[in-house]
């Protein structure tokens, strides 16, 4: 009986499974009206448009920040407010470790305790497990 049970899962498990696959892989993929199948490449479904990253801001002042890293900028004017807006780039941008890439880079004490707002001996507290022992 019991071995009867485990096919019958199995069974409807495999039924499943053959459902929720792609009937066709290449119906996901329409060709644009005027261009011929055949002259259709993997280079025409990649875009490297925005792969030149630079320091230098655009037009709108936002600058490209290189995958995986982490970025800061400091307002050092008194006069001008600052807008900020953070994202992943990508849709599946994995696990990124912020307290190691903030409190364990090179990012300057004085901006870390004007981002956080908190005094020396606390920040130190924060940096200790993250800094590189010898």
């Amino acid at each position: 009986m019991a071995t009867m049970k485990l096919v019958l899962v199995l069974m409807m498990t495999t039924i499943v499974a053959v459902w929720a696959r792609d009937p066709e892989l290449t119906n996901d993929f329409a060709v644009p009206v005027g261009m011929n199948a055949s002259e259709i490449t993997g280079d025409f479904f990649t875009f490297t448009g925005l792969r030149n990253f630079s320091a230098a801001p655009n037009t709108f002042g936002s600058k490209k920040v290189t995958q995986g890293r982490v970025h800061f900028q400091i307002n050092m004017s008194k006069k001008r407010s600052v807008l900020a807006i953070s994202a992943f780039g990508s849709s599946n941008a994995g696990t990124i470790s912020l307290p190691k890439n903030i409190f364990g880079s090179g990012i300057k004490d004085e901006v870390l305790l004007q981002a956080f707002k908190i005094n020396s001996a606390e920040l130190m507290k924060l940096k200790a497990p993250f800094m590189p022992t010898m």
